[in-house]
């Protein structure tokens, strides 16, 4: 067992009583270094901008007088950050504040919810994280609508796949001096729980500039043989922009990972090259952005 799954196993696999009562102590840090310098990832220089946004769709809280106040709470995790939290720590974690009693009226409460939150996750990953919580559905932004499903870039019926466990050799384009702009998704994307070994599905969005060639086909190969890799979704997105980033030498790339909920809570990460690829709507607390048909 290597050090991230040590730490995470704290809570995945293991039986555990929901306690409702608020407890930050159940918050499992865990450092992005370990999986980085596996793809060279230099912890110093980051390659990349971006940020790692979750949905908490199970929360809860009391005022003083015991009125439950509900919502969905957007969290949003800088990609600089020291460590991460892990997913089943930050659930426990929600959940702890069930029957806690916060505030006089409900908008004192969200107002003391969501400074505790912040305050308890900015250590827990010794960064700044921001945290909004929604108890009235706001407009969404659409992020996505300007990518092209795979499925009509290339045939997929057409394609043997037979490699499921990460063949970034798929990544290959000779250089054509002509640069090109792609922005492609697709939702074959599965890989799995570093410990539990669950199936994690997702969406994935790249758009990159580069005067490579790109072989969709091939891209589509690449991305199905994600099936059987254990990794935790940060990971997963970080990893696909070190092999694109490799493979066809951009210019410019962004990968968004768009993951299905599981236990509440849905994870998506974002990399980017440059800020201005990524979406102010994706980053920005106060706003929600619309999510796939699977999430």
């Amino acid at each position: 067992m290597n050090k991230i799954e040590e730490l995470a196993k704290k809570h995945l696999g293991q039986h555990k009583d929901y306690g409702d009562q608020y407890d930050a102590s159940l918050l499992v840090s865990i450092p992005r270094k370990y999986n980085r310098e596996h793809y060279q990832i230099d912890e110093q220089r980051l390659p990349f901008v971006g940020c790692d946004v979750w949905h908490a769709y199970e929360i809860s809280v009391l005022t003083e007088k015991g009125l439950p106040v509900s919502g969905i709470l957007k969290i949003t995790v800088p990609c600089n950050t020291p460590d991460i939290f892990e997913s089943k720590s930050l659930k426990l974690y929600l959940n702890s504040f069930n029957m806690t009693r916060l505030g006089n009226n409900q908008t004192q409460c969200i107002t003391l919810l969501e400074e505790r939150i912040r305050q308890d996750l900015s250590k827990a990953t010794q960064g700044e994280v921001q945290c909004r919580f929604f108890n009235t559905q706001p407009p969404e932004t659409d992020l996505t609508q300007d990518y092209t499903p795979l499925s009509t870039l290339c045939d997929l019926d057409a394609i043997d796949f037979t490699v499921q466990n990460a063949g970034a050799s798929f990544l290959t384009g000779e250089d054509s001096g002509f640069r090109q702009t792609y922005r492609f998704q697709t939702d074959l994307l599965r890989s799995n729980c570093r410990v539990t070994n669950q199936p994690d599905w997702g969406d994935v969005f790249i758009h990159l500039e580069t005067t490579h060639a790109v072989d969709f086909k091939k891209i589509a190969e690449y991305i199905v043989s994600h099936r059987k890799l254990n990794h935790f979704h940060e990971e997963i997105c970080e990893m696909i922009y070190a092999h694109f980033q490799k493979a066809f030498k951009p210019e410019k790339l962004s990968v968004l990972c768009l993951y299905t909920r599981r236990g509440g809570i849905d994870i998506n990460p974002f990399r980017a090259s440059h800020n201005d690829w990524i979406p102010e709507a994706f980053g920005d607390v106060n706003r929600l952005f619309k999510r796939t048909i699977r999430q």
